[in-house]
């Protein structure tokens, strides 16, 4: 959690005397980008803990509310003896949304989606033609859309080798004579900021093509663990604690709305995105044609 590791530590941060703590540049152990995973992932496990669960949803901490975009909460209540659970929008029930956000979506049944969204997941690892076909297609269409990144990538790679030979210059031109040291800091200066805030947009972009883009490794990688689970499926089907790593380890996300006044779920997860139909509890939304070609079983995963 301290910042120190990244390379920023803040003077007068326990001290009553200073009202604002003051940044200050020190060594960096790891990179922010690893901090900043660090500490989204211990969030991530405080939250997945098993304590923190009183009941068992599939999908918990999983689920967003299509109508106004805040993450669903699990609720649960008893009716006749029967335990019954939800996945509820927060926006309904006070707290800190109650003032800034009206959302009319209803509950959800959490047996009722948890099921759906299980069933598709058992559709895909059984299929091994389809998910390869479906990983293949999502990779040439990803790279489709990387172009523009990578047209950028280019030019930022030429901009970043043209400041470096300036700063290079910079010192050959100082020592013959061509100007004072004091003009030789100020263009020192603005050459290295450019350059770092050039390194940085480098860095952007580079995470960004690599976090849309599944590559030969990732895929043969992803059919051996779908290969693996699918030996062991029938066992998970009354083990909800392999079902929910299974779940956790394909990152699913899942949006619930209404739509044609019928409950929808867009479940998206590593190996592809699908609209599902609660009510029926098959792989289409009524109305909507059924697809029905193998590469068609999977849509590029959407942006986050």
């Amino acid at each position: 959690q301290n910042e120190t590791y990244t390379g920023t530590w803040h003077y007068g941060k326990q001290s009553k005397r200073h009202a604002e703590p003051i940044p200050v540049e020190v060594s960096a152990i790891v990179s922010r980008e690893t901090w900043e995973a660090a500490k989204a992932r211990r969030s991530e496990n405080k939250g997945n803990a098993a304590r923190n669960t009183k009941r068992e949803y599939l999908l918990r901490r999983r689920v967003s509310c299509g109508g106004c975009g805040l993450k669903m909460t699990s609720a649960s209540r008893t009716t006749g003896g029967k335990l019954y659970k939800y996945y509820r929008c927060p926006a309904h029930y006070g707290g800190r949304h109650e003032y800034t956000r009206v959302c009319h979506q209803p509950t959800f049944r959490a047996d009722h989606v948890d099921a759906v969204v299980w069933d598709w997941v058992k559709s895909f690892v059984m299929d091994p033609d389809s998910l390869a076909e479906g990983l293949w297609d999502y990779h040439r269409e990803r790279e489709q859309e990387n172009q523009p990144v990578r047209a950028r990538l280019e030019v930022v790679d030429d901009l970043l080798a043209d400041h470096r030979k300036q700063l290079e210059r910079l010192l050959d031109l100082y020592l013959l004579g061509e100007f004072s040291k004091d003009v030789l800091t100020d263009r020192k200066i603005r050459l290295e900021n450019t350059i770092a805030s050039l390194e940085r947009e480098r860095t952007g972009l580079l995470t960004h093509v690599e976090a849309n883009l599944l590559s030969a490794e990732q895929i043969r990688t992803l059919q051996e663990f779908a290969a693996k689970i699918r030996e062991k499926l029938d066992k998970m089907e009354d083990d909800f604690a392999a079902k929910r790593a299974l779940i956790e380890a394909l990152d699913m996300q899942v949006t619930l709305m209404i739509e044609d006044e019928q409950k929808v779920i867009y479940a998206r997860c590593v190996l592809g995105e699908r609209s599902l139909s609660i009510a029926s509890r098959s792989t289409h939304v009524p109305g909507r044609a059924t697809r029905s070609s193998a590469a068609e079983w999977f849509l590029p995963k959407a942006d986050r």
